[in-house]
C-alpha cells in the first residue's frame, strides 16, 4: 500500500497512461476492423479496382488508422475527462445540501471534519435523494472532489458509521485510487448511464402518456417498431460500453477498497463502526435500477448485487471492483476484536440528531394586543401572525402582566421575527398564518391550530426515510388494518382520482388535487403540481410514515 505522495502520484500516473494506451488500442482495433470490414465490401462489389491489392490495410494504412485512434482517442479522453464530478453528479441525481436540515448538516460537519484530518483537502458534499443506502466519491484533474451519500444512509447510520464512511471515502480521494476510477467510469461507464437514463425517460413518458383512445392507441402502436430498434440499439451501445468497461476494470485492482477501509479505521480508529455501516449496507437496497449500475465502481458497495462480488479468484477479480463485502467486514472485526454477533445488536438511536418532535413542549406564551387604543387577545403566536397589520412596532403584553412593550423587544416574539419563522403561507382550513418549523430534520410549515403540514416535494422522501417520530397506538393500528387490506388500498387510491379537492395552495391560491399519495400507501393528500408542495391534514403524515415504516421496514 502506498503511503507517500511520491508513490501515489507515480502509482496514479502509471495507472492513467495505461488507461490512455488502452483506449488508443481499442480505438485502433475498431478502426482497423471497420477497415477491414470495408476492404471485403469493396472486394466483392468492386474487384477490378483493388485486384491485386487485397482488403487487407497495408503498412501506409496501418499508419493512418493509428493517426485516426490517436485523434479519436485523444478527442474521447478530453471530452470524457472535462466536468467530470458534474456530469457524473447530474446522473447520479446528486443534489447540494440543504443548509437548514440538520441530517445534512450533520453530514457536512463530519466531512469538514475528516478533510481536516487528512491534512485540509477542501471536498464537497452532495446527497443522492433515494432510499438507498449507498455513498459514493469522485475526483478529477484539478484536485476537485466530492463525497457524496445517499438520504436512506443519513437516515439509517449512527454519527459514528457515517464517519467511518466519509473517511473510507476520503481514503479514496487521498491514495489516488478515487481520480483512476473517477476516469475508468467517465471513459465508458458515464455513456452507458447516459443511455440508460435515457431509456428510462422514454418508457416513464409512454407510460405517463398512455392514452385509450382509438387514434391515439394506434399512433402509439405505430411507435413500437420505432422503440423496438431503438432500444435494440441502446442494448448494442450498453453491451459495447459495458464489455469496455469490464476490460478497464482489470486495471484498478479490489484492494482499492481495502486500502479505504485501512485509511477509515486509521482516521476513525474505530474499526467496529465501519463494519457496522457496511453490515447495514449490505442488508439494504443499494440503489439497483436506479440507474446507475454502470457507476458502481464509484460506490461503497455496488448498487447492483452481482454473485461476482462475493467470490474470489481470477475471474470474480477479472469483472468485479468490489471484494466480498463479507470478507471486508471480517477483517475489520478482527481488528475491533470482536465477531459477527456483535452486528446483529439493534442499533442505538443516535443522540446527536433527536428528533424536536420527541421533546416536551412547554406551554405556549399568549399575549395581549393594543389595537386602536384597545387590548386584544390574549394571541398565541400563530394568532399573533395572523393580525393584521401585526409587526415589531406593535404594542403588546404578556397575559398575566401589565408591562407593556414592542413585539420586537419581546426576545421569544423577535426571534420568531428575525429567523423568518412567521411566513406569509396560510392555512388553507383556518386561514392562519403557518409557523416554519422542523420535522424529520428538514423544514416544513406547521398550522398549529388546524395541525396540517405543509411540505416541498423535494423535502417530503426526506421525511418518508427518517425514523425520528414516535407514533400513537391510534396510528399504527390504522397502518396494520391498511397494510392487511391491499386490494382495498389500491381501490382506494384509484377511486381517489375522482375526488375533488376543498381546499386551495397556500403559496399560489391554486385549488390543491386531492388524491392518494401513491397505490402502495394509500394515504389521502392534498398536492398542487404547480408549486410541487403537499398540504398533509392533521395525522395524515404520521400515518404515511407508518404505512411505509410498516410495509417496507428496509427502505424507511
Amino acid at each position: 500500500m502506498p503511503f507517500t505522495h511520491l508513490e501515489i502520484e507515480q502509482r496514479k500516473s502509471i495507472i492513467i497512461i495505461l488507461l490512455f494506451i488502452i483506449l488508443i488500442v481499442i480505438y485502433f482495433m475498431g478502426t482497423w476492423f471497420a477497415a477491414a470490414v470495408a476492404g471485403i465490401g469493396l472486394l466483392f462489389l468492386c474487384p477490378q479496382y483493388i485486384s491485386g491489392y487485397g482488403f487487407m490495410p497495408s503498412l501506409s494504412g496501418n499508419l493512418w488508422i493509428l493517426g485516426i485512434a490517436l485523434i479519436s482517442g485523444a478527442v474521447h479522453w478530453l471530452i470524457s475527462t472535462a466536468n467530470i464530478i458534474p456530469r457524473i453528479s447530474a446522473l447520479l441525481g446528486a443534489m447540494p445540501l440543504d443548509d437548514k436540515d440538520r441530517y445534512h448538516q450533520r453530514f457536512k460537519n463530519i466531512v469538514e471534519e475528516v478533510s481536516i484530518a487528512i491534512g485540509g483537502r477542501r471536498i464537497e458534499c452532495m446527497v443522492i435523494p433515494t432510499t438507498a443506502v449507498n455513498s459514493f466519491s469522485v475526483a478529477d484533474f484539478h484536485g476537485n472532489s466530492l463525497i457524496g451519500v445517499t438520504e436512506g444512509l443519513l437516515a439509517r447510520l449512527s454519527r459514528h458509521q457515517i464517519e467511518a464512511i466519509v473517511a473510507h471515502e476520503a481514503g479514496h480521494i487521498v491514495s489516488g485510487d478515487c481520480l483512476i476510477t473517477t476516469v475508468s467510469c467517465s471513459l465508458f461507464g458515464i455513456y452507458a448511464a447516459a443511455f440508460r437514463y435515457i431509456t428510462v425517460s422514454i418508457e416513464n413518458s409512454i407510460e405517463n402518456t398512455a392514452v385509450f383512445d382509438e387514434d391515439r392507441e394506434r399512433d402509439h402502436r405505430n411507435n413500437d417498431a420505432f422503440i423496438a430498434l431503438y432500444l435494440l440499439f441502446i442494448g448494442c451501445v450498453v453491451g459495447v460500453t459495458a464489455f469496455f468497461s469490464m476490460i478497464i476494470n482489470t486495471l484498478i485492482s479490489r484492494q482499492k477498497e481495502y486500502r479505504a477501509d485501512a485509511l477509515s479505521v486509521k482516521l476513525t480508529r474505530n474499526p467496529l463502526a465501519l463494519a457496522e455501516a457496511l453490515h447495514i449496507v449490505s442488508g439494504s437496497w443499494c440503489g439497483a435500477g436506479h440507474g446507475i449500475e454502470n457507476l458502481g465502481s464509484i460506490f461503497i458497495a455496488n448498487p447492483a448485487y452481482e454473485e461476482a462480488d462475493e467470490g474470489e479468484g481470477f475471474v470474480p477479480d477479472l469483472i468485479s471492483t468490489h471484494p466480498p463485502m463479507s470478507k471486508r467486514i471480517k477483517v475489520l472485526l478482527d481488528m475491533a476484536h470482536a465477531d459477527i454477533r456483535t452486528l446483529d445488536n439493534p442499533q442505538q438511536a443516535d443522540p446527536t440528531i433527536a428528533s424536536a418532535e420527541q421533546l416536551p413542549a412547554e406551554p405556549a406564551p399568549k399575549w395581549f394586543v393594543s389595537k386602536e387604543n384597545t387590548w386584544t387577545g390574549p394571541f398565541d403566536m400563530d394568532h399573533l401572525a395572523a393580525l393584521p397589520g401585526f409587526g415589531p412596532d406593535t404594542w403588546i403584553k404578556a397575559e398575566g402582566e401589565d408591562r407593556i412593550k414592542p413585539a420586537g423587544r419581546e426576545p421569544s416574539i423577535a426571534a420568531w421575527f428575525n429567523k423568518g419563522n412567521l411566513v406569509p403561507f396560510k392555512c388553507p382550513h383556518c386561514e392562519l398564518a403557518l409557523m416554519k418549523s422542523e420535522y424529520e430534520g428538514t423544514s416544513v410549515y406547521r398550522c398549529s391550530h388546524a395541525h396540517g403540514l405543509f411540505v416541498k416535494k423535494s423535502d417530503l422522501m426526506k421525511i418518508i426515510i427518517r425514523r425520528d417520530t414516535a407514533f400513537s397506538p391510534n396510528i399504527l393500528k390504522l397502518a396494520d388494518i391498511m397494510a392487511g387490506n391491499s386490494e382495498q388500498a389500491r381501490a382506494m387510491a384509484m377511486s381517489s382520482k375522482q375526488i375533488k379537492s376543498s381546499i386551495s395552495c397556500p403559496q399560489c391560491g391554486i385549488t390543491m388535487n386531492r388524491r392518494c399519495y401513491s397505490i402502495a400507501y394509500p394515504v389521502l393528500v392534498d398536492i398542487c403540481k404547480t408549486c410541487n408542495v403537499l398540504w398533509f391534514d392533521q395525522y395524515e403524515m404520521e400515518l404515511l410514515q407508518a404505512l411505509v415504516e410498516k410495509t417496507a421496514p428496509n427502505l424507511a
